[in-house]
């Protein structure tokens, strides 16, 4: 597998919430990463010196009523992961189905993968629930291929954990529409777009290249910033 850019999310209720992000140039390949019981780069010569690495604060992953939101600007092959706390897991999972998900159990928690099968702003979303022993039985089989693939179907199915096609934006977009696509109030959108920050139609329209080419944009200027400090 060819990795060019991977988002680490970490829940962690008594810290403050951050992301890591690691940016290989160039790529580099990490064979079996998802169902792996070792470190994910590992193998991988001079990790993590050969990353751009930044680790940004963010929103928590899953708020204190257990629900998990993550939203992210991304492109094909991009891997992005949670690390959830011990003794919990995720159901309900909505995430659409070009992307892939499987899950792993290093330690003693839960690791959640996604590998972004399309651009575009990344989505999934779900309940955090206690774990019914899970965890320990992925970690006690993860060396075996075969069957920690098996293992983890066998666990979404039987802890209602579902994947669920998730309509596509529309290239045209309501003001509705567009804020819940950017992560915004309407009341934020509405300033953005006042102040020519978000371009709009004539009938007050909002086109998803636009969109998109704005949450590109602020993520930009968010590793400018950061690097400067």
């Amino acid at each position: 597998m060819i990795v060019k850019r991977h988002i680490l999310f970490s829940d962690e209720p008594d810290k403050k919430p951050t992301k890591l992000v690691f940016e290989f140039d160039p790529p580099v390949e990490v064979e079996a990463p998802l169902v792996s019981r070792k470190a994910m780069y590992i193998d991988v010569p001079g990790f993590p010196m050969s990353a751009d690495f930044r680790k940004v604060t963010v929103t928590p992953p899953i708020n204190e009523k257990g629900k998990l939101y993550i939203q992210e600007v991304a492109k094909p092959g991009d891997l992005i992961s949670l690390v959830l706390r011990p003794k919990y897991k995720l159901q309900n999972l909505v995430l659409d189905r070009v992307h892939q998900m499987t899950i792993t159990a290093p330690n003693d928690c839960l690791v959640y993968w996604f590998m972004v099968g399309r651009d575009g702003v990344f989505v999934v979303s779900g309940d955090m629930v206690k774990d019914d022993g899970i965890q320990k039985k992925l970690h006690s089989n993860q060396d075996d291929i075969p069957l920690h693939a098996y293992m983890v179907q066998r666990a979404l199915a039987d802890t209602e954990v579902t994947m669920k096609s998730v309509e596509t934006p529309p290239d045209l977009m309501n003001t509705e529409q567009a804020a819940k696509y950017l992560g915004m109030s309407k009341w934020t959108l509405y300033d953005k777009a006042r102040l020519g920050d978000i371009p709009r139609t004539r009938n007050k329209k909002f086109r998803k290249v636009d969109l998109d080419a704005y949450l590109q944009s602020s993520e930009k200027k968010g590793r400018r910033g950061r690097r400067s400090l």
